[in-house]
Order: C-alpha cells, then structure tokens, then sequence
C-alpha cells in the first residue's frame, strides 16, 4: 500500500505541473482495471485539496468530467 501511495504522490505532482488531465485519465483507468482501490482515489483526491491545488488544475468542461467518474469513488467511506 505504501508502494501506491506513493505512486499517487508522483500523480499528484504531475498534477502540479500541468498534467491535469493526463493523471486524470490515468487515475480513472487505473481504477476501472482494478490497478488500484477506491481509499487509493480517496487519498489522491484528499492530497489535491491538501496541498492547495484546486487552483492549480483547470475548471473546464474535461477535467470536470474525469472529477465526475471519480467523485462517487473518492466518497466511499
């Protein structure tokens, strides 16, 4: 698990630096293919908004989208 997370970690600094929706697709794939588990996404959602990067990503109508496959995920408890 320590192995993922930190792989999450690398996706949220691809993040950073204007990879918006490259991760994103990636992190949903990764998901649908069961590579990683829902407390996986929960973490990477919980690390963008820890860090302050919700400015940094875009607000468009794709990024939405991607967000939107994986808000039902992230909000499994």
């Amino acid at each position: 698990m320590e192995r993922q997370r930190s792989v999450v970690d690398r996706f949220v600094h691809l993040l950073s630096v204007g990879a918006a929706i490259p991760v994103l697709e990636k992190i949903s794939s990764m998901f649908r293919e069961a590579h990683i588990d829902a407390s996986l996404v929960r973490y990477f959602t919980v690390e963008i908004f820890d860090r302050g990067m919700q400015e940094k990503v875009p607000v468009a109508g794709e990024f939405l989208q991607h967000c939107g496959q994986l808000l039902p995920v992230s909000q499994v408890k």
